[in-house]
């Protein structure tokens, strides 16, 4: 499973009239992303994402933050072996 699906996810239960929608992942897909985000090393995803025009203090920040805590709650749902629904209304 590609790992922009950990953001934007695969897999929708239909349109609810926002811009994406209500995302689901069962508990494997979870599971499989938290793991891949787990050999993802955070020097890795900043060399990915280079912030054109920005100075590394700009962006660095922001970076570990949503990093930190994308992880954190992809190993949380796995350790409780729960699947996810995401919604970015």
């Amino acid at each position: 499973m590609p790992l922009i699906n950990a953001i934007f996810g695969a897999k929708s239960l239909g349109y609810d009239g926002s811009d994406f929608g209500l995302i689901y992942f069962t508990d494997k897909e979870v599971k499989e992303i938290a793991q891949a985000l787990s050999e993802f090393s955070y020097t890795q995803m900043r060399e990915r994402l280079r912030f054109n025009g920005l100075e590394e203090a700009d962006y660095e920040h922001i970076l570990n933050d949503a990093y930190n805590k994308l992880l954190t709650y992809y190993k949380d749902a796995t350790e409780k072996g729960t699947a996810m629904l995401l919604h970015f209304g």
